[in-house]
């Protein structure tokens, strides 16, 4: 029986032989926890934050998780505040720095820079998590920014060039009607990309009725993929759909899916992953939701150490049937997620997806909350101009159950886009209120 792609890199890793079978979770912990004492003689050497915060502990003291679970957390507001006091590396020695933003705000954003060795890494777990979804020599139609050296999608083409496949990038990736021009051009066998870009894909290709033989497999990233945008996508292309998870905090790469729908696979030999109760801080067993927390095993310029994500997610029991041996990860969004309406509700992402995504004239929508007016607005982009898309997208809402408390919320339809283009970028999808900018789920 051949061993996984996943299976097979982390041997690799481990220097594990492959005659000796799959290493035990134990064995893989084991290892992991002598990665986790290195990088704590690293940042405490290093960096003037972890010096100050780890101070008195032993690295040689942390010989399980749960010992593991004694260090303090890293916040998001700590690396925000000073991401210069977790640098680890001379700065001649960085690769790239990635600015990040905080979802819209004007808040200060996060600094995080990488090595080479860093960045090779990343590519290095593209590589393997790629193997399920693509043959030798074939083509990825890649909707991913980042395309100038240790950009993503630099890095992304960098990996599966190592399989003598190729990927091609959209001219311009708003153009929803040009990026299908190229994909029937290109002869793509795959498809990754942000679920908003896949999903308007694939409305305009059901649209033309194009035939469902060409695109095998869709690798979904960037952002969480809705239910019912998924089920548009199967309907459309015929194809697999998996999921991949990642964050700047995580170098790019966190998480993918070796089987469609069977949870992701962590990328156990660079990441440790966590999941806390988010009020008490204790540690969560597999299978139960709570907030996830991550570090970094093999990070050279910025390490971080039991990182506070805000993300709800799960780590999985058990290995999926015909899977990899390494541990899997369900993410459910953000912690809190959703809008406070006037009337005490709260409005989710996931409620407007459910809403407004089975309309089969839309390719993509914003929406914005605003307390004093009690005013939802929907700016959304059609197939082409639709005259009764107003009074049906607002129906749809309308039979929310959040929206049919009093007070009502007032549903303001704004016109967008009619002519296959989208006003979104690669921003995860947000809703601004008055009040606060939650990120959705």
């Amino acid at each position: 029986m051949l061993k996984p792609a996943l299976d097979i890199w982390l041997g690799q890793r481990m220097g594990w032989p492959l005659s000796a079978g799959f290493p035990s979770p134990q064995d893989v912990r084991i290892w992991q926890m002598s990665l986790l004492r290195q990088t704590i003689r690293h940042v405490q050497k290093h960096s003037t934050h972890y010096a100050r915060t780890l101070a008195g502990i032993s690295a040689c003291s942390i010989q399980d998780p749960q010992e593991m679970a004694q260090l303090p957390f890293t916040t998001p507001a700590e690396l925000r505040a000073n991401p210069d006091a977790f640098l680890c590396v001379p700065q001649d020695e960085i690769a790239r720095t990635i600015t990040l933003s905080s979802s819209g705000t004007s808040g200060t954003p996060k600094r995080l820079s990488f090595t080479d060795e860093d960045l090779r890494l990343s590519s290095e777990f593209f590589h393997y998590g790629m193997w399920p979804l693509l043959a030798p020599k074939e083509t990825v139609y890649t909707i991913l920014p980042g395309t100038r050296p240790g950009g993503v999608g630099d890095i992304f083409r960098s990996a599966i060039a190592q399989r003598k496949a190729s990927a091609i990038f959209p001219a311009d990736p708003q153009d929803i009607p040009q990026m299908l021009a190229e994909i029937r051009r290109s002869s793509a066998r795959a498809l990754l990309g942000p679920p908003a870009h896949v999903f308007a894909l694939a409305q305009m290709w059901s649209a033309q009725k194009l035939p469902k033989n060409q695109i095998r497999a869709v690798l979904m990233c960037w952002d969480s993929c809705p239910a019912a945008a998924q089920h548009r996508i199967r309907e459309a292309f015929g194809c697999d759909i998996y999921q991949h998870w990642g964050m700047t905090e995580t170098c790019l790469g966190g998480a993918v899916e070796s089987l469609p729908g069977q949870g992701m696979n962590i990328r156990e030999p660079d990441l440790f992953l966590e999941i806390i109760d988010p009020a008490t801080g204790a540690l969560c067993p597999e299978d139960c939701w709570g907030e996830l927390v991550l570090s970094t095993l093999s990070r050279k310029a910025m390490p971080l150490l039991r990182y506070r994500t805000g993300d709800r997610a799960r780590i999985l029991s058990g290995f999926a049937p015909r899977g990899t041996h390494l541990r899997r990860l369900e993410l459910g969004g953000r912690l809190n997620a959703g809008v406070p309406l006037a009337n005490g509700a709260r409005l989710t992402q996931s409620m407007l997806d459910d809403a407004l995504l089975p309309h089969p004239k839309l390719l993509h929508f914003s929406s914005e909350y605003s307390w004093p007016q009690n005013r939802l607005s929907i700016c959304p982009d059609l197939l082409a101009p639709t005259p009764k898309a107003e009074t049906e997208l607002r129906d749809a809402i309308l039979q929310l159950p959040c929206c049919k408390m009093a007070p009502i919320p007032d549903i303001h339809i704004i016109p967008g886009r009619t002519d296959g283009t989208l006003h979104a970028g690669f921003e995860k999808r947000t809703c601004v209120s008055t009040h606060t900018e939650v990120q959705f789920a």
